[in-house]
């Protein structure tokens, strides 16, 4: 079951939504910029990138990923 997640077409069919994941993530990085001090990396993209990832490979609804993030 898990192996058919993990094939090379199935992950290339991926690429596309792990990019707009990741390009949106750094652009609303980009936006909050750190006027306000430090921006805590892993709070705003390392933990969500890889999280909205696994969570839509796995058919999580896309209004609860932030939640479940």
């Amino acid at each position: 079951m898990v192996e058919q997640i993990f094939t090379q077409e199935a992950v290339e069919k991926l690429q596309p939504y792990i990019q707009k994941t990741v390009d949106d993530l750094l652009e609303d990085l980009k936006q909050k910029g750190c006027a306000d001090g430090p921006v805590h990396l892993v709070k705003i993209f390392a933990l969500p990138a890889p999280s909205y990832v696994i969570y839509t490979i796995l058919g999580a609804p896309f209004h609860d990923l932030e939640y479940l993030t």
